[in-house]
């Protein structure tokens, strides 16, 4: 029995280890766990302070109260500091977890920057030809060339 729980617990470290996604928790706003992800990600290992981590302290603040309310937080937006202390779009997932008796936070973040950058291409390519469109006293046709 001893050994099938060993061996559980080595293929979810394994699992831990090699996830795209950064994983941690936390107690008291201090990380107790980081896989190698997170580490990556934003430079913070075991022993560090999470709120450092927050572009806004006080949105912290907000999600553990909405963490204590709603009991959890998914696919959450919110600006953190990566490794370099740049700017990066996150996507959160919060649970609540115990950890020696203290309450605390277990989260998966994704970096999703380089998707909202495109999102916000997008919509300035679009309200740029709206504008255009609106501006002009031409005639615009539109066609469709995929000729499948």
């Amino acid at each position: 029995m001893e050994e099938a729980l060993a061996a559980e617990r080595e293929r979810l470290q394994q699992i831990l280890d090699t996830s795209p996604v950064g994983v941690a928790f936390s107690t008291k706003g201090f990380i107790h766990f980081a896989n190698p992800r997170f580490e990556k990600m934003f430079g913070a290992r075991k022993g560090d302070p999470s709120p450092n981590l927050y572009v806004n302290p006080e949105e912290r603040d907000a999600l553990v109260e909405k963490l204590s309310r709603d009991g959890r937080i998914d696919n959450y937006e919110l600006k953190m500091y990566n490794a370099q202390k740049a700017v990066r779009d996150m996507l959160i997932t919060y649970l609540p977890i115990q950890h020696d008796g203290e309450d605390g936070i277990l989260g998966w973040l994704l970096d999703i920057t380089e998707r909202k950058q495109a999102e916000e291409k997008a919509e300035e390519l679009s309200r740029n030809f709206t504008n255009f469109l609106e501006s002009t006293s031409d005639l615009v046709y539109l066609k469709d060339t995929d000729l499948r």
